[in-house]
């Protein structure tokens, strides 16, 4: 479940490197897999067919909810606070990525933007099989990040968690009250 998920992250080693690999990953629309310690869903994704078109299976998303749940589950002023005790150690770390210190906060905002403008499509988006994988059909999804099309992947649900989360820690990061 979630608070697995939130243990499982916590005692992975090199927290402060893996934060500083987040933050260099999600600020470039990737999602840095080897900085996020936890284990990948254990059911397949899955399409179904609708009217000769391809979908990603509803059913899927549900492989996402403990992942949504946990991060729902963060205590957004403790984040804050976390990252201003520590933001010395994650600058550092920061920089061993090839970065300015000056660049870690626009990059974190910049990760949360890329989350906050992940498009929430009022139906479901068609995929086409392009070799082994599955691509959006229309290009409008297709050219969007991979952290964008991840968000896409784990559901309007888990994604509108995810976001609201994202938009507090955004606010909080800056100073702005809710």
């Amino acid at each position: 479940g979630a608070s697995t998920l939130v243990s499982q992250a916590l005692e992975a080693n090199d927290l402060v490197q893996r934060g500083a690999g987040m933050i260099d990953g999600f600020s470039r629309g990737l999602v840095p897999r080897k900085a996020i310690p936890l284990t990948p869903p254990k059911k397949a994704f899955s399409t179904i067919e609708v009217d000769g078109l391809t979908y990603i299976d509803p059913a899927s998303y549900a492989r996402y909810d403990s992942y949504a749940q946990a991060i729902a589950s963060f205590d957004i002023d403790l984040l804050v606070s976390t990252f201003h005790r520590y933001r010395a150690l994650l600058e550092q770390a920061y920089m061993g990525f090839g970065h300015s210190v000056e660049d870690m906060d626009n990059a974190l905002i910049r990760s949360l933007d890329y989350v906050l403008a992940t498009p929430e499509p009022s139906e479901p988006v068609a995929l086409q099989r392009k070799e082994a994988i599955f691509q959006y059909a229309d290009p409008q999804f297709e050219q969007l990040t991979a952290l964008q099309k991840q968000l896409l992947r784990m559901g309007p649900e888990n994604s509108a968690k995810i976001k609201r989360q994202a938009r507090a820690l955004r606010r909080g990061l800056l100073g702005v009250s809710q």
